[in-house]
């Protein structure tokens, strides 16, 4: 049996809650819309989050893409990373981070012209 359900976002909250969060935290911070912003919007969440945020995660390449489609400039942050040359060539191309879990060995491996310089505390294998 189905409910009827409904979400309601207030978008000041939702701005002034990540301020504090920042201000607490003292650092930068990316905020997670993975899952459509858990079922609130990523696209929503991410324009009105654009001037506070400095950045956004995504669980998925997919969502990634969506939302440099939508317009989305932000730096993108894919949690689950990217498996595959093409995968890897559309990370390089939309301008992803992305997570590396493998080792040095295996990010050798990856094509030529993904960069890959950009991890500073990354040990060798």
């Amino acid at each position: 049996m189905s409910r009827p359900a409904r979400i309601e976002i207030d978008v000041a909250a939702l701005r002034h809650n990540h301020r504090l969060l920042r201000r607490v935290h003292g650092g930068r911070v990316l905020a997670v819309l993975k899952a459509d912003a858990y079922g609130h919007g990523a696209e929503r969440c991410a324009n009105a989050l654009a001037v506070e945020a400095d950045g956004f995660a995504v669980a998925f390449g997919d969502e990634a893409a969506a939302l440099r489609a939508a317009g989305v400039r932000a730096a993108l942050l894919v949690l689950e990373g990217v498996f595959g040359a093409k995968k890897f060539d559309t990370a390089a191309r939309e301008h992803w981070w992305i997570v590396v879990r493998s080792t040095m060995s295996q990010l050798r491996r990856a094509p030529s012209r993904t960069n890959t310089a950009a991890t500073p505390n990354a040990r060798p294998a």
